[in-house]
């Protein structure tokens, strides 16, 4: 699976370091600060450019669920999107 990660914060990127782990690509994202998504993009090899097929992706999907670590009071939504093919 492909992730589009927004707003890289603790929760974010704990999410997106679980999936990276479970096998799947981090490929984008977005931040308010250019520093904070550069810093993670590396992270994952991401690629910050990104934003107008990542903005799509939010558009485009469907809740599954929602995600909060144990130590944030961020809560995230988990959403999914299939490829029009």
């Amino acid at each position: 699976m492909r992730i589009a990660l927004v707003g890289p914060g603790r929760a974010g990127t704990a999410l997106a370091m679980a999936l990276d782990r479970a096998g799947h690509h981090v490929v984008a994202i977005a931040a308010r600060r250019t520093s904070h998504a550069a810093e993670s993009a590396a992270r994952f090899g991401a690629d910050i450019s990104l934003v107008g097929a990542m903005v799509q992706l939010v558009t485009n999907s469907i809740k599954i669920g929602e995600y909060r670590p144990n130590d944030s009071d961020d809560e995230i939504d988990i959403r999914v999107r299939y490829p029009e093919s």
